[in-house]
């Protein structure tokens, strides 16, 4: 979406009431614990941000070793998590088609996730996304002045005085997920 003006203010003027919106329709699950056994990923920007990402991602793994983890990306990140032998799988989102919601609603087909984990701190295509994948538990960010985390179970307040490394973390922690491992990896 960088450099795309269109794309931007369909974020915003859609993004923003549509997440809303769903926000009424979420119902939140009074616990965090449980095996998950299917997790979905959602990192659509940001190359350097999904490096970063690997160590909460490793984490994950580590605390859900039987889990099949799936990461919905774009072309932009798509190298760097088809790569990740922490991932089972990856979607690639076709930002251009944004506009059409049966595309948004093809993208999980019949999956059924335990756990969405958005890792997003701007764009509003990523919440709908979270929300459409059917999951029971939706962690994302509360980013200031984005309006983005209506969707979310489980908002976690998104800090930019903190290493962004440390805020993937701080998305994690609400499903017992603790680590200190923040060696960055690349394959």
């Amino acid at each position: 979406m960088r450099g795309n003006r269109l794309l931007k203010i369909i974020d915003f003027y859609i993004g923003v009431p549509l997440v809303w919106l769903l926000g009424f329709l979420c119902k939140k699950p009074a616990t965090l614990d449980g095996a998950f056994k299917k997790i979905l990923l959602i990192k659509l920007s940001a190359m350097g941000d999904s490096v970063v990402l690997i160590p909460a991602v490793r984490a994950l793994r580590k605390k859900f070793p039987d889990a099949t983890i799936t990461v919905i990306c774009t072309k932009i990140n798509k190298d760097i998590f088809q790569l990740c032998p922490y991932i089972n799988k990856t979607i690639v989102f076709d930002v251009k088609k944004i506009i059409n919601p049966f595309y948004s609603l093809k993208l999980f087909g019949k999956e059924h996730y335990d756990a969405a984990i958005d890792f997003d701190q701007w764009l509003r295509v990523s919440p709908v996304l979270s929300f459409l994948s059917k999951a029971k538990i939706r962690l994302g960010f509360e980013t200031d002045l984005q309006f983005r985390h209506y969707s979310y179970t489980h908002p976690v307040k998104h800090s930019k005085d903190r290493h962004e490394l440390e805020c993937f973390f701080d998305i994690i922690r609400p499903l017992s997920v603790e680590s200190s491992d923040d060696k960055l990896e690349f394959w």
